[in-house]
């Protein structure tokens, strides 16, 4: 083999190397998304679908505190 050859199949194995490396992470990140969106969906006041801590928006103030108030209720009565 040449020095070019050589370069080339370095080349070759880096790329096959990093692309596998990259659908490993894929699907790491995606069995995180959907567990991230599994509980999500049983946190109070989160929009179906919406990562944690993206609370959908209240409607009016009345609304906003009782959905406040479900949280703090949900928190109080957590055991210790």
């Amino acid at each position: 083999m040449t020095g070019e050859e050589d370069r080339d199949l370095v080349r070759q194995m880096t790329e096959g190397l990093t692309d596998l490396a990259m659908t490993g992470q894929r699907a790491a990140l995606g069995a995180l998304q959907a567990e991230m969106l599994a509980l999500a969906a049983m946190i109070p006041g989160v929009v179906p679908g919406a990562l944690a801590g993206m609370a959908a928006p209240p409607r009016d103030e009345a609304r906003r505190r009782e959905i406040e108030a479900e949280i703090e209720a949900g928190f109080d009565n957590m055991p210790v």
